[in-house]
């Protein structure tokens, strides 16, 4: 088993905590689609994740945990994108009016949920770690949500052994279908459990860790 730190310099920007292998499968996926990846992805771009260097479960889920951290500092910002009217000119003579409800002037006002935290940590076992490496150093530049808009950047990462019995506690979200029937410790969600992650199938009730 390993351990794999990130040493952040800038906020993170999540909802549901991140599963690694999701972010491994994120740097997969970069690589088997190549130029045909897309940043919205859908149904027609699904491909095996099962050949990545993250190991399998006997249960099927891969041995990968959430994201955890020691401390932080929660606050929240909003992304907002206006037209203005002093840009007006650019689009004269091309249409009488610009719609900011809809379409590419469309405005918005979105709230972040960000978190000021030093370092984050996932739990992790796998066969080929300069594998897991290479997939980070040339597709990961940060973790979490809005990486585009710089939140979620690492500075460096390093990665140690680790002495842990991934099936002793709930170390990721597993479908209480699949949940050995000596952990009682967990509180549960309906959330995803395999990559892809924004994949409506791969929603269940799941056992997740206690925080």
């Amino acid at each position: 088993m390993y351990k794999i730190t990130f040493k952040m310099i800038s906020p993170i920007c999540f909802i549901d905590l991140p599963v690694f292998d999701g972010i491994i499968a994120y740097a997969y996926c970069k690589e088997k689609l190549g130029k045909n990846f897309v940043q919205k992805l859908s149904i027609d771009n699904l491909i095996d994740f099962s050949e990545m260097p993250i190991k399998k479960h006997k249960n099927g889920y891969f041995i990968a945990s959430q994201m955890f951290f020691d401390n932080n500092i929660n606050f929240n910002l909003s992304w907002r994108k206006r037209w203005e009217s002093k840009y007006d000119f650019l689009v004269a003579g091309k249409s009488r009016k610009i719609r900011t409800n809809m379409g590419e002037f469309k405005s918005y006002d979105m709230p972040l949920n960000l978190y000021s935290i030093p370092e984050v940590y996932f739990i992790f076992d796998s066969d080929n770690i300069s594998e897991v490496e290479r997939l980070i150093n040339k597709y990961i530049v940060g973790i979490g949500k809005k990486t585009s808009q710089g939140y979620g950047f690492y500075s460096d990462y390093f990665i140690e052994k680790i002495d842990i019995d991934f099936d002793k506690k709930i170390y990721r979200p597993i479908p209480l279908s699949l949940l050995p029937n000596d952990i009682k410790e967990y509180e549960i969600k309906f959330i995803s459990w395999k990559p892809p992650y924004w994949f409506q199938n791969n929603f269940e009730l799941c056992a997740i860790p206690k925080l």
